[in-house]
């Protein structure tokens, strides 16, 4: 019986080096094949395709940077899979494959530019970079939001002194909040470098501070801070009475920032004025500034200053004082007794952005259900989420304005625009449009936040999500990371993050980017 077991095996002890060197490629093209195939096929999700991509790449190298390069900026091609395949060719580092990628620069169609634009981060030829930033220059006049971001997010990036007047023209018309606050600090790195340059811009910087846009306000008030001069006290001081609430925040960071011992009476008075986050935001730099957590209580803070500020002097910004809220590295808060999850709420104008995905139907347990309270051993992680979402809601101030935003691989809002204002309708609504979601489908953090972005009056966004991002426009957790920090630079939300199942370092960071807390139940 063994004698022919023993006959098929010596066939392979015969086998030649050479046989067993085709054998070997044969199953390594089989492989490649397969998963060029995955890559191709529309039916697979993108995660899938997203590996196989990967796969191809370690097995293949430069010699697949062509079916991406066909792949990538076809209008088909799923957002996230485009992202990465961007990446995976600027990463080659190929000399050949670097001409093809800024050749591809003159497509037509705004998804391919982009798509060519990503994938030449690497690009270090001196000839091709100067084409790249060529291009760039040219596409600072394109109508399309992302493509303009991207290109002055080169153009600064690589420091392209050639390119400062279209960055210049594109200060008197851009009205993209995301490409103004990457704008004004690209010119002031850009004129730093010129003595004469640089105080005309500070000049200019200064007007902006009153400009009527928003995010150039913001901006401008941030980079006066950043360069820091005592001089520039009276211009921030002013804008602590605008009649914009994310400027007078702005301000009030950027006092915080300038360090300067004569904006601590600026912030007291500010603070008579404010409620919700923007008071807590004047109480917490105070602490910061002077060591002394007297909190929200103005008239003690008025006291203090009348009594201390002849003698008091700021402890230099790498050994500043600690308060009690620093010391628990948490925000500070006022006291409530209203909160999401462990996370208190103080703020008046708020987003809560809620994970219903699959993932969402798992049994919840005990930390994060609570047993004492409830006892339900079939209660999901959403059912949980559902009941904490609606009790903060039964709770909140009759002056708050809230909105809810839920995401599995879509995302869908209970108020497609603005917020609602609190009262008896808008809570029962409210309650009843988180009573109806149910848990299916993939993960979309990328497109829930934007959604939230897109809210002017937002200056805080409690974000719950039990997964990694797995659909969306953007799917790599550092690229969302990225994204997110250039929509907040000039709009200072607050972000605070709760991961449910697992450790999500994605949802720790962006809170941390935002000045916000993380809280995990696993």
């Amino acid at each position: 019986m063994l004698r022919p077991l023993f006959a098929f095996l010596s066939l392979f002890a015969c086998v030649t080096p050479v046989a067993a060197a085709s054998a070997s490629t044969a199953l390594v093209a089989f492989d490649q094949k397969t998963d060029l195939d995955t890559l191709k096929d529309t039916t697979k999700v993108p995660g899938q395709r997203i590996v196989a991509a990967r796969s191809l790449v370690t097995s293949m190298g430069v010699k697949i940077a062509d079916e991406f390069i066909d792949l990538g900026p076809k209008a088909t091609t799923p957002p996230d899979l485009r992202s990465q395949l961007a990446k995976m060719l600027s990463e080659m580092k190929d000399g050949g494959v670097d001409k093809k990628l800024v050749a591809g620069l003159k497509e037509n169609s705004t998804v391919a530019r982009l798509f060519f634009l990503r994938s030449t981060k690497h690009v270090t030829d001196a000839k091709l970079a100067k084409e790249i930033c060529e291009k760039c220059i040219a596409f600072t006049a394109d109508k399309d939001d992302d493509l303009r971001s991207a290109s002055v997010d080169i153009l600064i990036e690589r420091e392209y002194a050639d390119a400062v007047p279209a960055l210049e023209k594109m200060l008197k018309k851009e009205g993209d909040f995301v490409t103004i606050g990457t704008l004004l600090p690209g010119l002031t790195k850009m004129y730093a470098k010129d003595p004469k340059g640089a105080a005309t811009w500070e000049a200019r910087l200064k007007e902006y501070t009153t400009h009527d846009v928003t995010a150039y306000r913001n901006a401008a008030l941030d980079e006066l801070a950043k360069i820091g001069k005592p001089e520039f006290l009276d211009v921030l001081g002013a804008a602590l009475k605008n009649k914009d609430w994310s400027t007078r925040l702005s301000a009030v960071m950027a006092l915080e920032k300038l360090h300067h011992k004569n904006a601590i009476p600026l912030i007291i008075a500010a603070m008579k004025n404010e409620i919700g986050r923007p008071l807590e935001e004047c109480a917490g730099a105070l602490e910061r500034m002077t060591g002394t957590p007297l909190g929200l209580d103005v008239a003690r803070w008025e006291q203090w200053w009348a009594n201390k500020g002849g003698e008091f002097e700021l402890a230099d910004k790498g050994d500043r004082p600690n308060t009690k809220s620093q010391v628990a590295k948490k925000p500070f808060y006022a006291d409530t007794t209203v909160e999401f999850l462990g996370i208190p709420i103080t703020s008046k104008r708020v987003i809560f952005v809620v994970d219903i995905s699959g993932s969402m139907q798992e049994l919840a347990r005990g930390i994060l259900k609570n047993d004492t309270d409830m006892g339900e051993a079939t209660m999901t992680r959403l059912d949980v989420v559902k009941r904490e979402l609606n009790a903060t809601i039964d709770k909140l101030l009759p002056e708050t304005m809230f909105n809810v935003v839920v995401f599995n691989d879509q995302v869908f809002s209970w108020l497609n625009a603005g917020m609602a204002k609190m009262g008896k309708k808008t809570r029962d609504d409210a309650k009843q449009y988180v009573a109806t979601r149910d848990a299916a489908g993939g993960t979309n953090i990328y497109d829930s936040l934007k959604k939230a972005f897109e809210d002017p009056d937002c200056d805080t966004i409690y974000f719950m999500s039990d997964g990694q991002p797995t659909y969306g426009e953007e799917t790599d957790p550092n690229v969302i990371r990225e994204h997110v920090a250039k929509w907040n630079a000039t709009r200072h939300i607050k972000i605070h993050t709760v991961a449910v199942g697992e450790q999500l370092d994605l949802l720790k960071a962006i809170s941390m980017d935002a000045g916000g807390e993380h809280v995990e139940y696993k």
